[in-house]
């Protein structure tokens, strides 16, 4: 292992940890590693999206995800950038419509289910306005106490639409947070020496590549409408909900730890003095503030709705 001399020897620096280097094997400091081609422990953005000419989100979202740790050494040393910025607004544009599909089958429909002695004075009917008939079902002869069948689906395009919207603005809205939030801390888990050089800025931005995963677990999701259509329209053809569900939710734990893993990945990065804290910022605090922020904001919507129908006057029950 070198051995660490103090700053004041008349050795060349190393830009990146700040330690001074004896020797430089294969043009690398011998303590961290850093390429010393690089002549500054940060740089600009010189990621293939930073390329006009040549940009192209998709190929830039697999150059992240598939980053080894080589790539991902100097993505954490780039400062945030115009282009960074782009890709990020793209992404969270990605996570708006995620939010959108998450709640397709949601909000705005209200299902009637019968256990055979739910109802002894009929089925309610829409107290508020809007509500319009999907389809109704007799209520079968030989139905069980106790089992569960679907005899009403009622829709009501207004709340429907409201909920897709106000799903839209807030998944954009908090993933923009979050990215504000993560940039700040992340800078100020490293030591002071550090935080005036913008580590990590652009690769926060460039971390989101891992939002179009997100989106496509939103929307097989969100295509459980289908499976609700069907059930009340009997279609031939019909298939459990956990068709849907089961997959999106593990595509969905799987984009999410990609990210996380991809983030404590980039925090090791940091120069050996300082990276011991970035990591626990990333491995730890990061992802707990992520859980609690959309957290928050899933139980937050999913009890104010009712509140906005009824101020709305879409309200179902009384």
């Amino acid at each position: 292992m070198p051995t660490l001399l103090t700053p004041s020897s008349d050795l060349p620096i190393c830009p990146s940890c700040r330690n001074p280097m004896m020797s430089t094997p294969n043009n690398k400091c011998p303590l961290c590693g850093f390429a010393l081609d690089a002549l500054e422990s940060v740089s600009d953005d010189t990621t293939p999206y930073a390329d006009v000419a040549a940009r192209s989100y998709w190929k830039m979202m697999c150059w992240v995800i598939f980053a080894g740790s080589y790539r991902l050494s100097h993505v954490a040393r780039m400062r945030r950038s115009r282009s960074s910025l782009r890709f990020a607004a793209l992404s969270l544009s990605m996570l708006g419509l995620a939010g959108a599909l998450a709640v397709l089958p949601m909000h705005g429909w209200e299902r009637i289910e019968d256990r055979g002695s739910s109802y002894p004075q009929g089925y309610p009917e829409p107290a508020g306005n809007g509500w319009q008939s999907v389809g109704k079902l007799p209520r079968p002869p030989g139905l069980i106490a106790g089992e569960l069948v679907m005899v009403r689906l009622w829709w009501n395009p207004g709340l429907w639409a409201v909920s897709i919207l106000v799903n839209c603005v807030g998944a954009f809205s908090l993933g923009w947070l979050l990215i504000l939030w993560v940039t700040v801390r992340s800078n100020r888990s490293l030591h002071a020496e550090y935080r005036d050089e913008k580590r990590f800025t652009a690769a926060i931005d460039y971390c989101t590549a891992h939002v179009p995963i997100l989106l496509l677990a939103a929307a097989i999701y969100g295509s459980s409408l289908l499976q609700l259509l069907g059930r009340i329209l009997q279609w031939e053809v019909q298939w459990p909900r956990y068709f849907h569900t089961v997959p999106a939710y593990l595509l969905g734990a799987f984009g999410l730890f990609m990210m996380w893993f991809w983030l404590l990945r980039m925090a090791h990065t940091a120069p050996p003095a300082t990276s011991a804290r970035a990591g626990r910022y990333f491995g730890l605090w990061a992802p707990l503030f992520t859980v609690l922020l959309f957290g928050g904001w899933i139980l937050g919507q999913h009890y104010a709705m009712p509140h906005i129908a009824r101020l709305l006057r879409m309200n179902f029950c009384p």
